[in-house]
């Protein structure tokens, strides 16, 4: 390979690397950026971008201003109410338990009373009439 190409393979690769580390630096400044599109902005600055209407009212009213979220690392608020006691749970499940057992009771005596009672009469088929000429 001769000394000139040598040279402009050098011019090149130094321009790719200069394109490389400027999209580089574009990109984290671009992660900076903690709301909205920064392409986007940047279009809307210069007057190239789309112009950002205000939402209609009924929008604005049903929602809020910031949308808020927990962010990933961070612990969820505590809750509410506290959690239950081991007695307190014992006594809900009792009370659940002794609701079962009324229920299955109620089902028993309706299946007793079911099989007292006959089953229904078919209804009767009418023949068709002939009608005669």
């Amino acid at each position: 390979m001769g000394i000139g190409m040598r040279i402009f393979n050098a011019r090149i690769s130094r321009k790719i690397l200069r394109r490389a580390i400027l999209l580089a630096g574009v990109a984290v400044l671009a992660g900076c950026t903690t709301d909205g599109n920064p392409v986007r902005d940047t279009a809307i600055a210069v007057g190239m971008g789309p112009k950002i209407e205000a939402a209609p009212e009924f929008v604005t009213r049903s929602r809020p201003a910031r949308l808020d979220f927990i962010p990933v690392g961070t612990a969820p608020p505590a809750r509410p109410t506290a959690a239950r006691t081991i007695d307190e749970v014992k006594a809900t499940e009792a009370e659940l338990e002794a609701l079962r057992a009324s229920h299955e009771a109620v089902a028993q005596s309706a299946r007793q009373g079911g099989e007292a009672t006959p089953a229904p009469a078919p209804v009767p088929i009418k023949p068709k009439s002939k009608k005669t000429p």
